[in-house]
């Protein structure tokens, strides 16, 4: 078989595949107590109880699962503060699509 370039719908496919379990697993747990999901806790859960660094998780990008999320039916949106804005903690939004 001879290997194929990725088209860019099977790349978002591809690097959504290469993340591990365990991101879904937090995920789903956090989203079955509340339908927004601060990052915090994603990162305290990953670093807790699967022992991977904050580093590791921002370098190999595992937070970057919304798309998988979508595909499943979803709608998934992202908010951290902004340049002006007072601080609170990053968090996505789970909204079922209609």
């Amino acid at each position: 078989m001879k290997v194929k370039p990725l088209s860019p719908a099977e790349l978002k496919v591809a690097k959504e595949s290469a993340l591990p379990d365990a991101v879904f697993e937090v995920v789903n747990l956090l989203l079955t107590k509340s339908t927004i999901v601060r990052q915090c806790d994603v990162m305290e859960m990953l670093t807790k109880k699967f022992g991977v660094t904050r580093e590791q998780v921002f370098e190999e990008k595992w937070l970057d699962f919304e798309g998988a999320y979508r595909r499943r039916g979803w709608d998934v949106a992202y908010d951290k503060p902004g340049f002006n804005e007072s601080s609170y903690e990053p968090f996505w939004k789970f909204t079922p699509k209609d």
